[in-house]
């Protein structure tokens, strides 16, 4: 990933605050306390939710450092053990500490495409947890990052400091042909370090190498049960070796690095492509702790009425991935030029994407999602996915717009937009997923029942809506459903009793203005119905009349929409006056992006961008018609 390489203060905008999103949920878990101090630290973290932060142990005097090698070598040869001289103790890896001091130099981390760990590697892991923050550095600055890199490495952007020179000789070429010495040279070093406990890994001959390896899944309630999730990070570690894999499109991973010994399992919810899943707060990324074991590990995360965080991180991964990763339906990455940081929140509130610094480029690239809806109940999986495709599209937004452009835009197409690719997105999500759109479509989650936009089957509700924000004004230029005429299942249309007033007789779907003598063909023109003349100049039907080249029938009414099927004159009918009046088709969510989206400002501006855009078979009447419904709110 490309790092920011202007300095921050060219991105600073007029505005030193802006807002956009669902809202700003007060955070109403009350946190306890518990004593997660590292050793020799008089420093407490806070946790009082499900899953906390992982606590420490006792530091570890690791074997593999060269200077304890260096002295288990001579070791084996003051007992004469033979070939014990010819080892060549060197440093082949290097223990190094990052120390990023804000966000951007965090993210200039993810660009070298390191292990990076948030925990140091040389303390015991006592409880498992989902995040971790050095008690020792403010929360206000990214925690330490630790790392193994080879001897060479250097670099500069940001700060590091060597922690220990190691030496792993089951990775030694040299020594690849004599197992025992390799055995011997080991045990030695746990023995100096008196880490003798970990050799009851160690009985009998040196273990053959193995690979970590395993599936990782999540639960999700539209599916009633377990689902893969494809390019999850899973890493492995014991001491100084790290190996790194990612899961494929069933779920399965390998690590990079064979050991021969236990290894730590963990996973870290981020992708090099440019997002991360924060546990509580911001730069806190958050992972999932796994056993120490020397087997595969298959981990399955959640499950129905789950209360566990790591489901819900799980879940924004997914989303995030779908839109970074996967098929988009044509859409473009939303990919910033630094990481985008996703904030889980473990608590009552919805989604929010907010600029809260002077630096707008960083700003954008900050959004909070919570767990539970306004009633206090867990929201069910495919809403926090949904939330946060909502929020991700945001940022999407400011990058396809550009910082000063997107900050004219109103509330209500910044929202709009965004309800549009949450319903494109998430619709493509469970289609692959093998649900059924007209089944997705109806499904209608307990806490979407107060909100004037469904985000299920993406109607506006007419009675007693005042939402004049999220709407689905996007959507309906992609979509076939209209929501005045909707007579499905689940609809809030209140239809009129007389549904075509006037000359045409209702067919049970549409009103029918009339057919066309035999021969002839219907049609419309400049509003109004014709049909081809007989021969020259002939138009038997009654009050019809030549007019120099077709045969002209009468206008279509100010106020209705004409269309031709079958060679036969139609009008739309009459719907709901409070819900929008959508007869628009032909529209792509991929050309809405790169030709509406970014000459839309306000409504105005919208209908002016759509109208120059109009697809085969749309009117300019048409979008007048659907958009005066907005101009009234």
């Amino acid at each position: 990933m490309k790092h920011l390489s202007p300095p921050r203060y060219l991105f600073i905008i007029l505005i030193a605050i802006l807002f956009f999103g669902c809202e700003k949920p007060e955070d109403n878990i009350q946190n306890g306390e518990q004593d997660l101090s590292l050793p020799g630290s008089s420093n407490q973290m806070k946790s009082g939710e499900p899953d906390g932060y992982t606590i420490l142990g006792a530091h570890i005097d690791v074997p593999y450092k060269v200077s304890v090698m260096a002295q288990a070598k001579e070791n084996l040869i003051s007992r004469n053990v033979a070939g014990a001289s010819s080892i060549s103790v060197r440093t082949s890896h290097k223990y190094i500490r990052f120390l990023p001091k804000d966000k951007e130099e965090l993210d200039k981390l993810m660009e070298l495409e390191l292990i990076l760990f948030d925990i140091p590697l040389d303390y015991e892991i006592v409880g498992q947890g989902t995040s971790f923050h050095d008690p020792t550095v403010s929360d206000s600055i990214p925690t330490p990052q630790y790392t193994v890199v080879d001897p060479l490495f250097t670099y500069s952007d940001v700060a590091w400091e060597l922690l220990e020179n190691a030496y792993i000789p089951e990775d030694d070429p040299a020594l690849v042909n004599d197992s025992i010495l390799v055995r011997e040279l080991i045990i030695e070093a746990f023995k100096i370090t008196n880490n003798e406990k970990y050799l009851d890994e160690m009985k009998g001959l040196l273990p053959s190498k193995w690979r970590p390896k395993g599936r990782i899944r999540v639960w999700d309630d539209v599916m009633g049960g377990l689902i893969p999730i494809k390019n999850c990070q899973v890493r492995s570690f014991r001491f100084f070796k790290i190996g790194i894999g990612y899961t494929d499109a069933n779920g399965y991973y390998s690590c990079s690095e064979r050991y021969r010994y236990n290894v730590h399992y963990s996973i870290r919810w981020e992708h090099p492509n440019g997002f991360r899943i924060c546990d509580g707060f911001n730069w806190v990324t958050a992972k999932y702790d796994g056993p120490y074991i020397r087997d595969d590990w298959n981990c399955d995360i959640g499950g129905a009425s789950s209360t566990y965080k790591n489901m819900r991180f799980a879940t924004m991964f997914r989303a995030a991935n779908r839109y970074f990763n996967e098929n988009r339906g044509g859409l473009d990455s939303p990919k910033l030029l630094i990481s985008l940081d996703m904030t889980y929140k473990h608590s009552q509130g919805s989604g929010l994407n907010i600029g809260n610094l002077p630096y707008t480029l960083i700003a954008i690239s900050q959004i909070k999602v919570w767990g539970k809806d306004n009633n206090g109940d867990f929201r069910n999986t495919e809403n926090v996915f949904s939330t946060t495709i909502h929020e991700i599209g945001h940022s999407a937004h400011w990058k396809k717009m550009g910082m000063l452009n997107f900050a004219q835009t109103t509330e209500q197409i910044r929202e709009s937009w965004a309800n549009a690719l949450e319903w494109w997105l998430t619709r493509l999500e469970y289609s692959e997923l093998g649900i059924p759109y007209t089944v997705y479509d109806n499904y209608s989650p307990t806490n979407t029942s107060n909100e004037g936009f469904n985000d299920w089957d993406q109607q506006w509700k007419g009675i007693g809506n005042t939402d004049k924000v999220y709407t689905p004004l996007f959507i309906d230029l992609v979509d076939d459903l209209n929501q005045s005429n909707n007579i499905g299942t689940p609809s809030y249309a209140i239809l009129p009793s007389d549904r075509c007033p006037g000359d045409p007789w209702f067919d049970g779907a549409n009103c029918v203005v009339g057919t066309p003598p035999a021969g002839t063909t219907a049609f419309i023109y400049n509003d109004n119905f014709y049909y081809t003349p007989i021969g020259c100049c002939t138009c038997p039907l009654d009050g019809s009349g030549f007019d120099d080249e077709n045969c002209y029938v009468k206008p279509i009414p100010a106020d209705r929409i004409g269309f031709i099927y079958n060679n036969t004159w139609y009008l739309h009918p009459l719907g709901d006056p409070t819900l929008p009046f959508d007869v628009i088709h032909g529209y792509t969510m991929e050309g809405i992006e790169n030709n509406i989206i970014p000459h839309a400002f306000g409504l105005t501006s919208t209908r002016t961008a759509i109208k120059n855009n109009l697809p085969p078979g749309m009117t300019a009447k048409r979008i007048d018609q659907y958009l005066d419904f907005y101009f009234a709110l």
